[in-house]
């Protein structure tokens, strides 16, 4: 049935109530996310939680043409992802906060995020 079931792994027997709970809930958390389309194979598809908006796939050969220029503050607003921890985060460009060097944006639990213009790891996202 696809289903993980850690009480037939070795060893889940001597661990302690809390240890299994912790375990399990580690599972449940997992298995809240899905790929977007069901397939499976990478680069494009970008992991989410099940109801989540769906995300922007990554940019072609270079995400920093897409960046507001370096040197300048250009007050650019809009989408923008990156990449932090093996996983492709979303949030929107603040333009007051701009500067020379640096964008911010917001996520959606309203961090915010600081941007190095020029940097591969993140890019702007089209709009639809």
């Amino acid at each position: 049935s696809g289903d993980i079931e850690p009480h037939t792994w070795n060893g889940y027997e001597i661990l302690e109530k809390e240890e299994r709970e912790v375990v399990e809930s580690g599972i449940k958390a997992c298995s809240d996310y899905s790929h977007e389309d069901g397939d499976t194979s990478g680069k494009e598809n970008i992991r989410r939680r099940k109801g989540a908006v769906k995300l922007a796939k990554e940019p072609g050969n270079d995400p920093v043409s897409t960046q507001p220029e370096s040197g300048k503050k250009t007050k650019t607003g809009g989408k923008v992802a990156w990449k932090w921890g093996g996983m492709t985060c979303l949030g929107k460009l603040l333009p007051s906060r701009e500067s020379g060097t640096h964008c911010y944006a917001k996520t959606h639990k309203g961090n915010i995020k600081t941007l190095t213009k020029g940097k591969s790891y993140w890019w702007m996202v089209e709009e639809s």
